[in-house]
């Protein structure tokens, strides 16, 4: 988490975290969203969907 590998938080703290990572690596057009180890496939699965419902509408538009 220190090392900002992992992307967690509130929608708008996440969306500030993926637009910072755009800003060091300009041209980035995918993110990848790993599975932690040890989170039942139902919780992860409600995280996509949050993710998905929460902070993916914030870069339609690229």
């Amino acid at each position: 988490v220190e090392q900002k590998a992992w992307l967690l938080g509130p929608p708008a703290q996440v969306i500030d975290a993926v637009k910072s990572v755009e800003a060091q690596y300009p041209g980035l057009d995918q993110f990848m969203v790993h599975w932690a180890e040890g989170i039942p496939p139902k919780e992860f699965k409600e995280q996509l969907r949050w993710f998905a419902r929460d902070v993916m509408p914030a870069f339609q538009t690229r």
